[in-house]
């Protein structure tokens, strides 16, 4: 920190310091390094707007476009003028939703705190706002595998997926598995994929939450725990693997096979890889592994998305990044935005995008953030500059600014003098 000048006290002055005001002919080059406090073009919408819960664990787009948002009060859609919500008062078995799953059939299945239930589609105009059918894993649906008097955690549905198949995979607070039945007898079936079994004493209860699904291009499912990284082949094969095998990390948060091809591992430790496999049970290559000393707001990443137009997002505990490629074959860098950048949040629980491409996060306490990628950027006193009055292009195509800059009288902010604002008596 740089430190205050003596006191001016004899010339009745304040004796608050102000940073000083430098004139530059070319203030700023776009792009520059050292200029990265930049004011993003975002919106928050809380349940001041109509939105259930202002804690959000899950954003789902389906497929006429509505934005659906899992909260602990109930299950929001938004249409992009006004939120409707779908709470206990309407059917669900439980306040908290974890996950929304879209069939390919048109089914809708939300993931609750206290089982899985499918929304009426009787009324299709309301997308299921009316009525829902009765929640399944209740007594009638598991009473001989794990009764749910007894373990509440198998009644907490964590994450839903549908295969390529149509299988629909069911992840819990105590396992995984799938719905079998037709379409009016639904029930879940257990699916032993080698967790540990809660009966050890040095077993705890997380060790066997199912965190994260994901299928790869050959039919496999990925099944991300708290405590290993599993594989199961559409023939019913497995395998498991773990920092033993190469992996930075074990406890996996998130999972994403990228469009491009490759399967991204979020975990709440060791940041963010990508690793490559083939068909064989053989160990996964990890080709390229990222973490806070790369960039990463937080090595606890959160959740991943990708984009309509390429953009590859990651959710952190402390903010969202964006995983920048160039093309060449080169590392890719991160691009970070945390408080700094007017994100009103830390901890970004999930990612989503509407029909305009606006990038929608999720929060813990503030609500949603929608992010507008084409929206104005703003700069001001935060980032080291205090006016500007010319715009224009130099020989070269840059875009360069003409204007006033703070200084602590050795270097300008964008030299990366440190400044503390403090406003004067």
């Amino acid at each position: 920190m740089i430190r205050p000048p003596p006191s001016t006290a004899d010339t009745g002055a304040s004796t608050a310091w102000r940073p000083r005001l430098r004139w530059v002919s070319i203030l700023l080059l776009i792009g520059a390094a050292g200029v990265h406090a930049e004011r993003l073009p975002v919106r928050i919408y809380s349940s001041a707007d109509g939105l259930a819960h202002n804690t959000v664990q899950c954003i789902v787009k389906d497929s006429r476009g509505f934005l659906w948002f899992c909260t602990l009060a109930g299950l929001s859609r938004f249409d992009g003028y006004a939120f409707r919500t779908l709470d206990v008062e309407q059917g669900l078995p439980a306040a908290g939703v974890n996950d929304l799953l879209e069939t390919k059939a048109g089914d809708y299945w939300a993931a609750t705190d206290n089982g899985l239930v499918r929304l009426d589609q009787r009324d299709r105009a309301a997308a299921g706002l009316t009525r829902i059918a009765e929640p399944i894993g209740a007594a009638a649906a598991l009473p001989l595998v794990i009764p749910p008097a007894s373990d509440r955690r198998s009644r907490t549905i964590t994450v839903l997926h549908e295969a390529a198949d149509g299988t629909v995979w069911v992840g819990t607070g105590n396992g995984l598995f799938r719905l079998v039945g037709g379409r009016d007898v639904v029930s879940m079936e257990p699916v032993e994929i080698g967790l540990p079994a809660a009966t050890l004493s040095s077993v705890f209860p997380e060790q066997r939450i199912i965190a994260a699904l994901a299928e790869d291009r050959h039919g496999a499912l990925w099944i991300g725990t708290p405590g290993t990284l599993y594989r199961r082949w559409p023939d019913g094969r497995l395998a498991r693997y773990t920092m033993r095998d190469g992996l930075p990390a074990d406890d996996v948060s998130s999972l994403l096979e990228a469009r491009s091809g490759g399967l991204w591992i979020g975990t709440r430790t060791g940041g963010l890889f990508r690793i490559g496999f083939d068909q064989s049970p053989a160990a996964p290559v990890v080709e390229l592994s990222i973490h806070a000393a790369h960039g990463l707001p937080s090595n606890w990443v959160t959740s991943l998305f990708e984009s309509s137009d390429g953009r590859f997002w990651i959710g952190t505990y402390l903010g969202i990044a964006e995983l920048l490629t160039s093309g060449d074959g080169s590392p890719p860098g991160i691009r970070a935005y945390t408080a700094r950048q007017g994100l009103r949040t830390a901890y970004v629980a999930a990612i989503g995008e509407d029909l305009g491409g606006n990038v929608w996060m999720a929060s813990d306490g503030v609500g949603l953030l929608k992010l507008t990628p084409t929206g104005f950027t703003s700069y001001a006193a935060g980032d080291g500059i205090d006016n500007v009055s010319a715009v224009f292009d130099d020989q070269a195509g840059n875009l360069c600014f003409r204007g006033l800059v703070l200084s602590d009288g050795r270097r300008v902010a964008l030299e990366g003098a440190k400044l503390d604002l403090v406003e004067g008596g």
